[in-house]
């Protein structure tokens, strides 16, 4: 679930961040077992960037607690030196990338309230690599703004070539000033060229209201733009967006399509390509997202790219000068990419067999003149590892592991397996079990499904620290893309898993029942446990099927189908949000929260109190209808964080009380 733009108007202020940090050390981790600190440490790495004379590389890195700091090495060797961090609470840095070998732009995301309503908060801004002269990037707040500003804006071409500046989507907010005619008077989304060291800009697009997204060629030129068609009531989202385009060398707008994100049947542009004169998107074949261009000139020419016969495109991979589209990924039963781009091919190839323990290798950026690559490379049972490959010297030099705290302990195989629920419908899924261990030799082991989130996304074959930490600990994990999941097609998807969620939680309840057929699990240990919708599904598999899990674990759980419409009033995707859960007897047949009684075995509860995507209302509302019927239930709360708990402490008690809840429950 994730919340639209609130249409409330209020200000806040620029939180930027400092170069120094606090260690938000919670006091639930004394008495934790080190496997727990191991697997709830965060990844060292969130992002990595590479400098355009590729000397350098800059990564996010997860630090004590919540903490994120940023950080660079050159790629000859050398300590990482900080460049700057923030604490957490509220803001965190998501990703920094270079403009120049010397400065970079930063992203920071927070979460704060105004009034009663949680608010999603990112400010972009520049920075030195020593951490000094830090610029703030958009327009600066104003007392006298008429809205609140959320975000100031996003890069939409990094102008390489261009020394010193980007092309930047920005909000442009107006003032109402009593007494003065020195006002804002812009009103929308608009497109400047910044200058990085001082935040000066040029207007290369005038600002527009109704515009949501513009894409550049990569080149300097803004050649699309995609306005948000509302209601004219409240300002309520419809979901659909007019598209425009414009020919080469022209300033023109033209009509380019209309496209429904309720049901996404149309085209969506996602990159322009200046060699060709097109642009890429996804659009549906089939019944299932297959890769498309079109033609920016007055034929718009469609054709067909990239499609697969049995799985959805997962999306682009854009690569290089410009940010040109050079594959596609998609996963079966593992993820794979197909580069269209002859050298990244080949490459891809040659690492595979260079590199044989760590089959996953994505190429993420590139020096200039592409002669330095900096690419990631992972697995099932290893978080990975970040590398820059020199093409002049062929030497592939390891900068950092991902994960430096597991780098000694032996991590469990993912395996595909599927298992059938009706004559012509067979559940993929994945199968971790304990460390070194086959399926043949699984037997009557403690084992947990786990569902994932979404409904709308699926489960893919790699490192999951999650599934990893339990399988460490004895456990079986199944992890099924029941229909509904996202990713395999129209059919698969159906209505989705909330409107279909018998379907959904049936197909999730049978791979219960073949762990314990194929003699993996053992019928009396048991347990399901998710996050988000996982978590949902957990809880209502509860309630489908009383008994058949022994223990019931959710994090940050849809409890309430009618609760979570009405939250959505306060945003703009208010109507996405009640078309995507229907109406019906479902609402009520459906929500665990609504059916209490049925469930019969202990339940624990995990939720952050700034969780943007699910309110933790569901989680308390929960907790008081399982007490209020005499049913066991624990519930742990955590202050200042969101949906993915982003705090190694927390997700070390986390994980630590979910093994002593199993323990007391799979007796």
């Amino acid at each position: 679930m994730c919340r639209g733009i609130t249409i409330i108007a209020a200000a806040i202020s620029l939180i930027l961040p400092t170069n120094t940090y606090a260690n938000q050390s919670s006091e639930a981790v004394s008495g934790t077992g080190e496997m727990a600190q191991k697997f709830g440490k965060r990844s060292d790495i969130l992002h990595a960037a590479l400098s355009p004379d590729g000397q350098k590389v800059v990564f996010i890195t997860a630090g004590p607690g919540r903490t994120t700091i940023a950080s660079w090495a050159a790629v000859s060797g050398g300590e990482m030196k900080v460049v700057t961090a923030t604490n957490g609470d509220p803001n965190r840095l998501s990703w920094c990338d270079f403009v120049t070998n010397e400065r970079l732009v930063c992203r920071a995301n927070m979460i704060d309230s105004t009034g009663t309503l949680l608010l999603g908060f990112s400010r972009l801004f520049a920075i030195n690599l020593d951490g000094s002269d830090v610029v703030s990037l958009g327009q600066s707040n104003s007392r006298y703004s008429t809205r609140l500003r959320q975000n100031n804006g996003n890069i939409i071409d990094w102008l390489s070539g261009v020394e010193g500046k980007v092309l930047m989507a920005q909000e442009f907010i107006p003032e109402i000033k009593k007494n003065s005619n020195i006002v804002r008077r812009d009103d929308g989304l608009a497109v400047v060229e910044v200058d990085i060291a001082n935040n000066k800009s040029k207007k290369v697009e005038s600002a527009n209201s109704a515009a949501q997204r513009y894409l550049s060629d990569g080149q300097g030129n803004v050649r699309m733009v995609s306005y948000g068609i509302k209601e004219n009531t409240r300002g309520y989202s419809t979901g659909e967006s007019k598209i425009a385009y414009r020919l080469k060398g022209d300033r023109k707008w033209l009509d380019f399509s209309r496209y429904n994100g309720s049901d996404g049947d149309d085209f969506w542009p996602m990159a322009v390509d200046a060699k060709t004169n097109s642009v890429f998107g996804l659009q549906k074949k089939d019944g299932r997202e297959a890769l498309y261009s079109v033609s920016l000139d007055e034929a718009k020419t469609r054709k067909l790219i990239f499609a697969h016969d049995k799985v959805d495109v997962g999306g682009i991979v854009r690569f290089g000068e410009g940010g040109r589209v050079v594959g596609v990924h998609f996963a079966v039963d593992r993820p794979e990419t197909v580069y269209f781009d002859t050298y990244l091919a080949g490459l891809s190839k040659k690492l595979s067999k260079a590199l044989p323990k760590l089959p996953i290798v994505d190429f993420l950026d590139a020096s200039t003149d592409e002669n330095r690559l900096l690419i990631y490379a992972g697995s099932d049972s290893d978080p990975g590892r970040y590398y820059v490959f020199d093409k002049t010297t062929k030497k592939l030099n390891q900068m950092v592991a991902s994960r430096k705290l597991l780098e000694n302990i032996t991590l469990s195989e993912m395996v595909p397996v599927s298992y059938q629920v009706a004559p012509d419908v067979n559940i993929p899924g994945y199968l971790t079990l304990p460390p070194g261990m086959t399926q043949d030799d699984a037997k009557n082991l403690p084992a947990i499904v786990m569902p994932h989130g979404g409904p709308s996304a699926r489960d893919v074959w790699g490192f999951d620290w999650f599934a990893q930490f339990f399988a460490n600990q004895g456990y079986a994990v199944l992890q099924p893309n029941y229909r509904g999941s996202y990713g395999y097609g129209d059919q698969w998807y159906i209505q989705n898993g909330f409107q279909s969620w018998r379907t959904a939680i049936g197909d999730i309840n049978a791979g219960g029942r073949w762990l314990v057929s194929q003699g993996i699990a053992d019928p009396d240990k048991m347990a399901i446990i998710g996050w988000s919708y996982g978590g949902y599904a957990a809880l209502q598999s509860a309630v489908l099927e009383p008994g058949l899990f022994k223990a019931v674990g959710a994090v940050a759980p849809v409890t309430d189908f009618q609760d979570t419409i009405n939250e959505s009033r306060n945003f703009t995707n208010y109507h996405l949000v009640r078309n995507m859960i229907g109406s019906g007897a479902h609402i009520t047949q459906g929500s665990p929260l609504r059916n209490v009684e049925r469930i019969s075995v202990p339940v624990i509860l995990f939720h952050g109190d700034k969780d943007l995507n699910v309110s933790v209302r569901q989680s308390r509302l929960m907790e008081d209808a399982l007490k209020d019927v005499g049913k066991p239930v624990i519930y742990h709360e955590y202050k200042g964080l969101d949906h993915n708990l982003p705090d190694n402490d927390v997700r070390t008690h986390m994980l630590a009380s979910i093994f002593r809840f199993l323990k007391d429950s799979l007796q």
